[in-house]
């Protein structure tokens, strides 16, 4: 079961990953953009929905290349020239590409914010990494926080205190073996440390995991059921059917709700596999 959870990749993680790498001078932003572009209009897509070959455009592109017939539509795609008809409605006809719909927007509220920087509010950090400075600007945010769990500053990040920095939206600390999951996964050289640029890439992958719970935690009670659960892999791109759900559900889902450190350790799990 495990082996074939996964089909596809967690291409939404990664673009937040890689935007914020580029904002930080690390790597071009102009690749990532590449990668949310319209082929039609050469512009990062805008409600981009899917042809029957599976390529997609942005709406307002595929309107501009529809032909009227007497019942639907027909597009003619400008990549494959692979003709679609469609029956009825166009826009309700044609699949939203909800994967990359996510990825675009993450990617042009990353440039917004660089050309308009704002202050994370308390409220953004809470469930993740505990903040106590003030006015943090976007670039240095996460080397802010890295400040502050290096209690000892030594310059690394031991388990322990990346333990005592982690908490649940209810503010209850991470259980043991999530904080386990999160260290080993960035502690790429295995010495029990995590230095700054491996504590970048899990803060990132954390705080971007908690917007995902957060989004889905519908009635905002600070953990996620079953079925918002199953919303918000779908959000990620995970697609999973009804027995490799149970499957996750058994094991990342003991009790009637789900906390946000559950949550995390299902996905530290499941991009595990990819």
């Amino acid at each position: 079961f495990y082996g074939s959870v996964i089909s596809q990749t967690m291409s939404t993680e990664n673009i937040v990953v890689n935007v914020t790498r580029a904002r930080s001078g690390s790597r071009s932003l102009e690749p990532l953009t590449k990668e949310v572009e319209c082929k039609a209009c050469q512009r990062i897509y805008t409600d981009p929905r899917n042809l029957s070959c599976n390529h997609a455009f942005c709406f307002t592109c595929i309107v501009t290349a529809a032909k009227h017939e007497d019942r639907g539509w027909t597009i003619q795609c400008p990549v494959c020239s692979a003709v679609t008809r469609t029956i009825g409605d166009l826009k309700e006809s044609l699949p939203r590409n909800e994967d990359l719909a996510s990825e675009s927007e993450i990617v042009k509220d990353y440039m917004t914010a660089d050309e308009n920087p704002t202050t994370p509010s308390k409220a953004d950090a809470e469930g993740t990494l505990l903040e106590s400075k003030e006015s943090p600007t976007a670039e240095n945010e996460v080397d802010e926080w890295f400040d502050d769990v290096d209690v000892d500053h030594d310059g690394k990040i031991n388990m322990s205190e990346l333990a005592a920095a982690l908490v649940n939206n209810d503010w209850t600390p991470f259980r043991e073996k999530t904080v386990r999951d999160l260290f080993s996964m960035v502690d790429t050289d295995h010495n029990g440390l995590i230095d700054r640029q491996e504590f970048r890439d899990l803060q990132l992958r954390v705080m971007f995991w908690r917007k995902v719970f957060d989004k889905n935690d519908r009635d905002k009670n600070g953990v996620i059921d079953e079925g918002e659960l199953k919303m918000a892999l779908d959000s990620l791109g995970i697609h999973l059917t009804a027995k490799e759900f149970s499957g996750i559900r058994t094991v990342y889902f003991p009790h009637a709700s789900m906390k946000l450190d559950d949550f995390i350790e299902c996905c530290v799990y499941l991009r595990s596999v990819l």
